[in-house]
């Protein structure tokens, strides 16, 4: 009776089959992160040819500045990558307005959404509310959702955000009207070392700006998941639980020129 054997020996080609495909992922993972840190560095050198021939303008000096946020973009995310699989990655806690930020960022897009020709809406449950998370983290997992809803949303589509508060979480909903998540490429949707690449529909930053958002939302003992459509649109929800800390936490005030900065680097992948 060979079956025991039959069976390992189908263990181990599954195993080996499954390992080949990781490695591969993990091949094109790197081949596309050198193409993403390539191409900005490339347009900068252009630029700065440019600058020596004394053609200097404005457009050219945007160019250059939109090119370096895109670098500090993928360097600050690659890192943070870094120290979460570490276990380095602790949030700063402090009491957020959740509701002041959101609207906030949604008016920081605003330019982004009306270049591309698209309508934002929100729908808040809550005038305000104060909750213990770390508003830095909040501000680029909503930032990351909405460059994904304007960057995959035809002209003439509507992004809408939604914010519903409960005794004890906050839910917080990005859907849109673009392209939508083809069936069989949803279980990637958050793996770094995966793209979803076809004619209809590509993510940017070899994957890891989805990956990256879960990891944050899990920092602050949330979840994320998502519902999509092809051809439909796809709504991202964000949970966060409302924690009972310490009252002796600081609410942490930053400049609008803080604000302005890091709101560049998260959207630098987007069209001015």
């Amino acid at each position: 009776d060979i079956t025991d054997r039959k069976e390992m020996e189908a263990r181990v080609t599954q195993q080996a089959e499954e390992l080949q495909k990781q490695n591969k992922q993990i091949t094109d993972y790197f081949v596309n992160i050198s193409h993403d840190f390539k191409t900005p560095l490339t347009i900068i050198l252009l630029s700065i040819d440019l600058l020596e021939q004394n053609v200097c303008t404005a457009k050219n000096i945007a160019v250059m500045k939109q090119n370096c946020y895109r670098l500090g973009r993928l360097i600050l995310n690659l890192l943070d990558i870094a120290k979460i699989d570490a276990g380095h990655f602790e949030p700063n806690w402090e009491f957020v307005d959740i509701i002041k930020q959101i609207q906030y960022l949604i008016e920081s897009v605003s330019q982004y959404v009306e270049n591309k020709n698209l309508k934002i809406k929100s729908n808040f449950s809550h005038k305000e509310m104060y909750i213990c998370s770390d508003s830095f983290i909040i501000e680029r997992i909503i930032l990351n959702l909405l460059s994904n809803a304007i960057k995959y949303t035809n002209s003439g589509g509507q992004i809408t955000v939604t914010c519903f508060i409960s005794s004890d979480k906050v839910t917080l909903s990005v859907k849109d009207t673009g392209k939508g998540i083809p069936a069989d490429k949803k279980e990637m949707i958050f793996n770094r070392f995966a793209q979803v690449n076809s004619s209809s529909h590509s993510f940017v930053d070899c994957g890891i700006g989805l990956a990256l958002t879960k990891s944050l939302v899990e920092s602050l003992q949330g979840k994320i998941w998502f519902e999509s459509k092809e051809g439909v649109g796809s709504d991202f929800f964000v949970e966060l639980p409302i924690l009972n800390l310490s009252q002796s936490i600081k609410t942490t005030d930053y400049t609008a020129a803080q604000y302005n900065r890091r709101i560049q680097i998260e959207l630098s992948d987007l069209p001015n």
